[in-house]
């Protein structure tokens, strides 16, 4: 039996984690520090098996031998990261880079990532900060929304980049000085919740709670002031207005252009009408 070749560094990033962390959480930073090391296949981007198959055995046998197995289509060297590659077709192999090019993307990540150490290292939210080999990863324990956003825009995620929950913490993708970034916020997805809940009219877009009973505003507040009419396009994407203008415009078309809005005091506008929160 010939032994897969990335068992030595699995174990290593599984020996390295026990040493480093405990608690509850500790299955999620395991599961997230192999997946950052691209270890962890997507089973989506595998090929089907059709049982009715034959593979062919040995000569004159008849029959397979009963350890035979299909193969799947696609080879993953390596799993993307939404923000630095883009998707592949299934069945096609990732180009490994050059022995001077990796070397280079890693020594920038390496730039990067004392960076990050210099300029936020200390700061009471961060847990860690790590390079991983051509990128970094940066795992924050958030204490507010504000801490999201702030690490949002520090690891160059943009407006328009989806966030995901992965349990306790919300992952987000960016990049910084051209080196991929992951972040890992944990908390995240339960102030998230607490926001919604809170919002009158709540609507959840890439990562951020927006109340649309409330005028939002660009460029933290100093822009365009955008209402909600209380109408939606056929997806259900709230439609806004800017206050003086006639024109109407998608949430995501507005944050896509003009990043992320500020909510402002509700007595700025008059009341909101229409359907129901999200």
């Amino acid at each position: 039996m010939t032994l897969n070749p990335n068992l030595p560094h699995v174990l290593r990033i599984i020996r390295k984690a026990l040493a480093a962390y405990s608690g509850p959480e500790l299955e999620l930073r395991i599961a997230v520090n192999l997946d950052a090391a691209g270890l962890l296949t997507d089973i989506n981007a595998m090929g089907r098996i059709d049982p009715r198959a034959t593979v062919p055995g040995p000569p004159d046998s008849g029959s397979p031998p009963p350890d035979a197995v299909l193969p799947h289509q696609g080879i993953v060297l390596r799993r993307a990261d939404p923000a630095s590659e883009t998707a592949r077709e299934p069945g096609t192999v990732t180009r490994l880079p050059a022995p001077a090019e990796w070397e280079a993307r890693c020594a920038r990540a390496e730039k990067v990532f004392e960076d990050l150490v210099d300029r936020y290292g200390t700061r009471p939210e961060v847990l860690t900060v790590e390079q991983d080999h051509d990128r970094v990863v940066v795992c924050i324990r958030a204490r507010t929304l504000a801490d999201w956003e702030q690490w949002l825009s520090r690891i160059g995620a943009g407006a328009a980049e989806d966030t995901r929950p992965a349990g306790y913490a919300q992952l987000a993708f960016g990049t910084r000085a051209d080196v991929p970034v992951r972040l890992v916020a944990h908390e995240v997805p339960r102030l998230l919740h607490a926001a919604y809940q809170e919002a009158v009219r709540p609507y959840c877009l890439w990562g951020r709670v927006y109340d649309l009973a409330r005028p939002l505003a660009e460029n933290g507040g100093n822009g365009n002031h955008w209402l909600f009419l209380g109408i939606r396009d056929k997806s259900g994407m709230p439609l806004l207005s800017a206050r003086g203008r006639t024109e109407v415009c998608t949430l995501e078309d507005i944050v896509r252009h003009s990043g992320p809005l500020t909510p402002v005091d509700a007595d700025a506008s008059p009341p909101v009408t229409g359907d129901d929160a999200d």
